[in-house]
């Protein structure tokens, strides 16, 4: 039930990178999961003729990812069962044209992940870093959620518990203005990638209430709710979205963080 990725941000990283078909091309994706973003660009890089690798700690996750990926019998694919700080400086170094690390960077070790990216590249090498940057919805469902969720939940709607991109609050996943000068901070720091840049690309995604909650059961901000709070919040968004045509539209800005490899 995660977004997944515009189409366009998949040729910006491309272009940005000088990925071409026919190129001998290695690509890398960290934190790949059950393949939101793979599957993406997987056809695409089929087509091209291009390696993927995945790693991907969590067994389950990386199961799943393999059973998608081998409905494309002619990509040349592996998924790895690790952490990737783990593995990035033994058998995947300096290996590969493209490191893709979607909605995940935050959840690497901040000490180790640069070194680590920069670990896995060739010289020329990108690191594309890919967050889903959720807009405030449109009103009046933002004020009547935001008031079910000041209700049920206090701390969130005060501003004293973690925003979500599934309340009325704006919400980065990873990507506030703080973490975005940090990553930049960290990378520039190891001397071993040029200045980064960034892309967005807006686009949207259409929900219906029963959807919507999917979504909801997701996050593990609402996912670690007690029962009867998580209970009483889903009938309050249920009503609410019911009673706004049975649908939530969401505005996201798909952006992403841009470095080559010195």
């Amino acid at each position: 039930m995660r977004p997944g990725y515009p189409d366009e941000l998949f040729e910006r990283i491309f272009s940005y990178a000088a990925l071409a078909p026919g190129h001998r091309v290695r690509l890398l994706e960290c934190g790949a999961g059950t393949g939101k973003a793979t599957m993406g660009y997987a056809e695409r890089a089929a087509e091209a003729g291009w390696s993927l690798t995945c790693v991907e700690p969590d067994a389950e996750m990386a199961a799943v990812l393999s059973g998608h990926l081998a409905r494309l019998p002619g990509l040349s694919s592996s998924v790895v069962v690790s952490g990737f700080e783990d593995v990035a400086a033994g058998e995947l170094s300096g290996r590969f044209s493209l490191l893709l690390a979607a909605q995940c960077w935050h959840w690497l070790a901040p000490a180790r992940r640069a070194g680590a990216a920069a670990a896995v590249l060739r010289p020329g090498g990108t690191l594309a870093l890919v967050w889903n940057v959720a807009r405030p919805h449109d009103e009046p469902l933002r004020s009547e959620l935001g008031a079910a969720y000041r209700s049920i939940l206090p701390r969130w709607g005060n501003g004293g518990g973690p925003a979500s991109p599934t309340s009325p609050q704006p919400y980065s996943a990873g990507l506030t203005e703080e973490a975005r000068q940090r990553y930049r901070v960290e990378l520039e720091a190891t001397g071993c990638f040029t200045p980064v840049r960034s892309e967005s690309v807006t686009w949207s995604s259409r929900h219906s209430t029963e959807e919507w909650l999917a979504v909801l059961e997701t996050h593990s901000d609402h996912r670690m709710l007690e029962p009867e709070t998580r209970r009483q919040l889903f009938g309050a968004v249920r009503e609410i979205v019911a009673a706004n045509g049975g649908r939530v539209d969401v505005v996201y800005d798909a952006v992403t963080l841009l470095a080559r490899r010195t």
